[in-house]
């Protein structure tokens, strides 16, 4: 099986699907309820070039 089983049992019980059914994604689709800051996520000494020193 590729899920957790407590998983794809409470997808099926929402969505009202066959035992014969095994969700193996659930992709959210909607607009958030809030519009929080966005959050900096680049970070320059993340970056690598041509290799990977400290």
């Amino acid at each position: 099986m590729y899920s957790c089983e407590d998983r794809v049992r409470a997808v099926r019980n929402v969505l009202g699907l066959p035992r014969r059914v095994v969700p193996l994604n659930v992709i959210p689709i909607g607009y958030p309820a809030e519009n929080p800051a966005l959050k900096q996520k680049w970070d320059p000494a993340k970056v690598r070039c041509n290799g990977w020193a400290e």
